[in-house]
C-alpha cells in the first residue's frame, strides 16, 4: 500500500520532485539504472515501483537475518555485538519513512524557504576562524600594539585575541614595555569550540556562536612570538568574555600582574639612574631612548597603587 501511494505522489509530484532528488545526488542513481524515462512520468514512476518492490523483497530477508542473528547473539552473551545487530534493521527500517519525509517536504517548500534552509546549512557550516572573523574587529599589529601598550590591573578585560599560523587561538595580554613587544606577547591559550546547535535552530539565533576555555595549568604564562600571529581581533564580547572573567581570577594572571608592574616600574628606576651616572653622551642617549619607549599610558595612576604597595610593605618589614 505504501509503494502504491509512493509511486502516485512521484507521478503526480514529479516536476516538485526531481529537484529533491537532483539536490540529493539521486537523480543521477537512477537513471544508470534504467529507472528515469524523460517525458514519461508515469512510466518513470511504475519502473522506481517495480524496483522498490524487489528491493524490499530484498531487504525484508536481510532484516530477518539481522534479527535472527541480534536476538542469538544476545540470548548467548547478551554481547555488544548482538545489540548492534538488533539496532541495525530498526534503523534500516525506518530510514524509507525518513527519505519519504524528506521528499514531500521538499517538494512543498516555496523558494524562500529553501533560500533560508540553505542559509541556516551555511551558517552551520563556518569554521571557528570565520566566526571569529565576522564578529570581531581585525587590527593591524601596530594597532594592537597601541591598545596593549598599558599596565594590567585587577579586572582588566580589554585583551586583545590572537590566531596563530596553525590556527591556535590566544588571549594577548596587556604589556607595557614596547620594546619587548617585537619580542614576543604575553599570552593565555584557549580551547576554543563552535557551540552546538539543537536540530533545526538558526545558529545565529543562539546566544553565543563560540565557547571558549582556558586550556593551561599552572602558574607561568606564555610568550607568543610576533611572527607566529597571522591575525588580531578586537574580540566579539558575548563569546570571550566569560573566558576572560575565569582568567583574571587565577594565578597566572596574577602572576604576571605583579611581575608585569614591578619590572615595568624597576626597570624605568634604573635607566633614570644610569642616564645620570653616564659617562659619555651615547650612553646617555641609548638610555633614554629606551625611557622614551616606556610609556604606558595608564602609568600615572597604576604608579601611586604601586608606590602605596610598596610603602605598605616596607611598614609591614
Amino acid at each position: 500500500m505504501m509503494g502504491i501511494i509512493f509511486t502516485i505522489f512521484l507521478v503526480y509530484q514529479w516536476d516538485h520532485v526531481v529537484p529533491v532528488l537532483e539536490f540529493l545526488g539521486i537523480i543521477d542513481w537512477l537513471d544508470s539504472m534504467g529507472l528515469i524515462y524523460e517525458d514519461a512520468a508515469y512510466l518513470t514512476g511504475f519502473s522506481i515501483f517495480m524496483f522498490a518492490i524487489k528491493a524490499t523483497i530484498i531487504f525484508c530477508i536481510l532484516v530477518a537475518v539481522f534479527l535472527v542473528l541480534g536476538i542469538i547473539l544476545t540470548m548467548i552473551g547478551s554481547s555488544s555485538v548482538g545489540f548492534f545487530l538488533l539496532a541495525v534493521p530498526f534503523i534500516i527500517l525506518f530510514s524509507p519513512f525518513l527519505f519519504i519525509y524528506v521528499l514531500i517536504k521538499g517538494a512543498f517548500e516555496t523558494e524562500e524557504e529553501k533560500a533560508e534552509n540553505r542559509r541556516i546549512y551555511l551558517e552551520g557550516k563556518k569554521t571557528i576562524l570565520e566566526l571569529i572573523q565576522e564578529s570581531s574587529e581585525e587590527l593591524t599589529k601596530e594597532q594592537a600594539f597601541n591598545r596593549l601598550n598599558r599596565l594590567p590591573t585587577s579586572g582588566d578585560t580589554n585583551f586583545l585575541i590572537a590566531v596563530t599560523k596553525n590556527e591556535d587561538i590566544y588571549l594577548l595580554l596587556p604589556n607595557p614595555v614596547g620594546v619587548y613587544f617585537h619580542e614576543g606577547v604575553p599570552a593565555e591559550k584557549l580551547a576554543v569550540e563552535k557551540t552546538e546547535v539543537p536540530i533545526g535552530k538558526d545558529p545565529t539565533k543562539l546566544p553565543n556562536r563560540l565557547t571558549a576555555t582556558l586550556s593551561e595549568t599552572g602558574s607561568k604564562y606564555t610568550t607568543l612570538p610576533i611572527e607566529d600571529i597571522n591575525y588580531i581581533y578586537n574580540y566579539n564580547k558575548k563569546d570571550f568574555n566569560p573566558v576572560i572573567n575565569k582568567f583574571i581570577t587565577t594565578k597566572r594572571f596574577d602572576n604576571y600582574l605583579k611581575k608585569a608592574i614591578n619590572s615595568y616600574f624597576t626597570r624605568k628606576f634604573n635607566l633614570k639612574r644610569l642616564m645620570s651616572e653616564s659617562k659619555t653622551r651615547e650612553d646617555f642617549n641609548n638610555y633614554a631612548s629606551q625611557l622614551v619607549e616606556m610609556n604606558a599610558f595608564n602609568e600615572d595612576i597604576v604608579k601611586m597603587m604601586w608606590e602605596s604597595e610598596q610603602f605598605l610593605t616596607a611598614e609591614k618589614e
